[in-house]
């Protein structure tokens, strides 16, 4: 297997599932495809690494993004709380 593939494989997608079986197909590409058949299916696995990679730096934006939401509206749901009045702290007239 070339090992520009293999090397970015493994620094860019992390010791996981998805990286083993990337490799593993990449191999199998590498044995049983030859000339430009061969060209461009490694060019998709390439393809595929790049999209992991983009979806998963994706994913950790959302979750940092969600994780600000759910902190900022406890914030609001507390300040809401400390802004109405109560039945039972008001006055009667």
């Amino acid at each position: 297997m070339s090992k520009e593939i293999k090397n970015r494989i493994r620094q860019r997608a992390d010791a996981s599932d998805f990286s083993n079986r990337l490799l593993e197909i990449a191999g199998h590409i590498e044995r049983d495809f030859d000339g430009r058949e061969r060209e461009q299916l490694l060019e998709l696995v390439r393809e595929t690494l790049n999209r992991h990679v983009e979806i998963r730096a994706s994913t950790r934006r959302a979750r940092a993004a969600l994780d600000k939401l759910q902190s900022d509206q406890q914030t609001l749901l507390q300040l809401f709380d400390f802004i109405t009045a109560r039945p039972e702290s008001e006055t009667l007239h």
